[in-house]
């Protein structure tokens, strides 16, 4: 029953789609379908991008395209901490790394863009050492104090660069 007015909304959209009256552009409804479609089987969306995935790889080219928007759509409405690493770099984005110097590296370059942007994040390690932290009772961490304890110099010769941006000429 929780379903049933995603799933209505996904009907009236397929039945706007079969009589040719959405009004508006063919990317603005793939993310309305895919929307309703993770709201709806969100259990499922991961499998069903793998799926995508493998018609990229695998079906013909001319609807690579379409497929790329897809899994883009789909993709913006997945939790990515959840998707399982090495399956999700294996299946997915290696075949989408393929597309890049496709002639739709347009629509691979967003969906790599999408997930670094949501992949990257800064994680507070569990195991800090007390005195790194300073104040225990503090929530805030330093991440400065955390960091700069624990780094190392990497071996091989270092490369100091100084710019001093008064000495650009401007244009």
């Amino acid at each position: 029953e929780e379903k049933s007015p995603t799933l209505a909304n996904l009907a009236h959209m397929m039945c706007l789609y079969s009589t040719h009256s959405y009004s508006r552009d063919c990317s603005n409804w793939i993310n309305v379908v895919c929307r309703y479609l993770h709201d709806s089987f969100s259990e499922t969306t991961f499998n069903l991008i793998t799926y995508l995935a493998e018609l990229l790889e695998k079906g013909i080219s001319s609807m690579q395209q379409s497929l790329l928007q897809i899994i883009y759509s789909l993709l913006s409405h997945v939790d990515l901490s959840t998707a399982p690493v090495k399956q999700f770099n294996l299946e997915i984005i290696k075949i989408i790394g393929k597309y890049v110097q496709s002639p739709y590296w347009k629509e691979a370059l967003n969906i790599l863009k999408l997930v670094v942007s949501r992949s990257a994040s800064l994680v507070v390690p569990n195991d800090i050492p007390k005195s790194y932290g300073g104040d225990t009772s503090s929530p805030e961490i330093s991440f400065t104090k955390i960091f700069n304890n624990v780094s190392k110099e990497l071996p091989g010769k270092t490369l100091d660069f100084h710019f001093d941006i008064s000495e650009v000429k401007s244009f």
